[in-house]
């Protein structure tokens, strides 16, 4: 390693013509949008100030050679901005929602018919009603290109026997990331009731809008153990400690219930709320990759053959579970007019998670009265029971279980792989090799919650449930069962 100092710098302009302005309709300001009823052409506005520089610089010091060694440390540094693009989703929920896309109704006169005669040639005679309280699914006036600052730091060290060290810090920040927010909810409940309060515009519909809303920040520390392949051996070990937090993480979730939530959060205006652990924060990740040559014995022709040409290779990872947050999905229990986006209330936190409450309102109950929810589902029986008894409790108003506070089963798996090769007797470049991969050798299960986090998912829960005090809904899943693939290869 050579004794310097190295400066990199780079600079990027990047300039966006928003394609949203294209369409009839390309978006809203949601403040003149809720003041009146009137469709109005609102154009997006171009982002024109997307300045990106970049730095980096690496240095192998000199000094303190008991430490450093003789030219054996290299320390590195950067730091850049980075934009995210606009994406093609966004333009075609434009184009397919109101008023950009305007449909009629084809009713057949008697109700008790059985649909239309010769119905394909209909389409053409629907006479298309432009309502102002038709879903609106469109973008912020004001949208920018989502902005990135990115840093690490990294020291890498020789160590004796061809071992390289290398500790890092990595850490991003993230700003006006892309969320979906609801800026025409209903607001509340009628008391006592389950009638919805109207719309913040009453002359307005469901409006689903784009925007910037989304903030993250993210801090990892890592450290990375390498010994490069000589005298056939190569061994690699990583381990990466880090932290992803933001307020929304993406509208295509992990889990289902995160998925809904990104898109519709709870309580309009207030993202600060939400602000947690991010759908794909992985706390605690391992990893190793290793390649081992077995020498053969060169000293008896006829062994060396059977033995020589063997190679040993393999991955390993484990990582700690994503984060889960447990919703309500398929009934409104805030009164926004979303059935997809409400959150369940602690009731005893020492109760086992599979201890669900639900109030009568919603199961043609005594409103007000809390009925076990697993008996329903199980037996349709309304048998009472109380908040001290329940660990969950579906009620009408905002939830205060938080966004991702539970965490999924984390993952082990271990991957190797055998391969024989035979060199051809009288060539140079042909050989013929056989090769056994083992994916997850040690059939390890992998445990998880599966697709789903809904607390009304619970048909299940009397045969799905071993231990009582994990909550597995009817989606719990096992995966990673042992694989074995065998194959032949002719090389030349």
């Amino acid at each position: 390693m050579k004794s310097n100092l190295t400066l990199d710098l780079g600079l990027r302009y990047e300039f966006s013509t928003n394609p949203e302005n294209s369409l009839t309709y390309p978006g809203i300001d949601p403040v003149a949008y809720l003041a009146t009823s009137t469709i109005v052409r609102t154009k997006v506005k171009e982002d024109r100030n997307n300045f990106a520089p970049r730095i980096g610089i690496s240095y192998s010091p000199k000094i303190w050679p008991a430490l450093f060694g003789e030219n054996k440390t290299v320390i590195r540094a950067g730091y850049g901005v980075f934009y995210d693009s606009f994406f093609t989703n966004i333009l075609d929920n434009s184009a397919a929602a109101s008023p950009n896309a305007v449909s009629g109704l084809l009713l057949p006169n008697d109700v008790s018919s059985r649909g239309f005669q010769d119905a394909t040639a209909l389409p053409g005679t629907i006479s298309p009603v432009l309502n102002p309280k038709s879903l609106v699914s469109t973008v912020n006036s004001n949208l920018k290109n989502p902005l990135t600052h990115q840093w690490n730091l990294n020291i890498e060290r020789e160590l004796p026997g061809k071992v390289l060290m290398t500790v890092a810090y990595t850490g991003n920040r993230g700003e006006r990331l892309f969320a979906n927010d609801q800026i025409n909810p209903n607001t509340g409940f009628a008391p006592g009731t389950l009638k919805r309060l109207p719309r913040v515009n009453s002359a307005r519909g469901s409006t689903i809008v784009r925007d910037n809303g989304g903030d993250s920040i993210y801090h990892g520390a890592s450290i990375k153990l390498e010994r490069k392949y000589s005298h056939g051996l190569l061994l690699r070990g990583a381990y990466t400690y880090g932290h992803a937090i933001d307020n929304t993480s993406d509208v295509f979730g992990t889990f289902a219930g995160n998925t809904l939530l990104e898109q519709y959060p709870p309580t309009l205006g207030n993202r600060a709320a939400d602000r947690s652990s991010s759908n794909f924060d992985v706390r605690q990740r391992l990893a190793v990759t290793y390649v081992l040559d077995i020498p053969g014995f060169k000293s008896m022709k006829a062994l060396d053959y059977i033995t020589h040409g063997w190679q040993l290779s393999g991955t390993g990872s484990l990582q700690s579970g994503s984060p889960i947050t447990y919703v309500i999905n398929g009934i409104d229990t805030n009164g926004d007019g979303q059935a997809a986006n409400d959150r369940p209330s602690i009731g005893n936190a020492a109760m086992p998670l599979t201890a669900i409450a639900i109030d009568g309102i919603f199961k043609h109950g005594t409103p007000g009265q809390l009925y076990d929810l697993i008996a329903l589902n199980t037996s349709g029986a309304l048998v009472p029971t109380t908040a001290a008894a329940s660990h969950f409790v579906i009620a009408p108003g905002l939830g205060n279980v938080g966004r991702n506070t539970a965490t999924d089963h984390g993952t082990v798996t271990w991957n190797t792989a055998v391969t024989r090769s035979f060199r051809i007797p009288g060539t140079e470049t042909h050989a013929f090799q056989i090769r056994g991969d083992f994916f997850n050798v040690l059939n390890h299960p992998n445990n998880s919650y599966g697709v789903d986090n809904n607390l009304l998912d619970v048909s299940a829960l009397g045969t799905n449930v071993p231990n009582q005090n994990t909550f597995m809904s009817s989606y719990y899943a096992r995966n990673s069962f042992r694989k074995i693939r065998l194959e032949a290869k002719y090389k030349f």
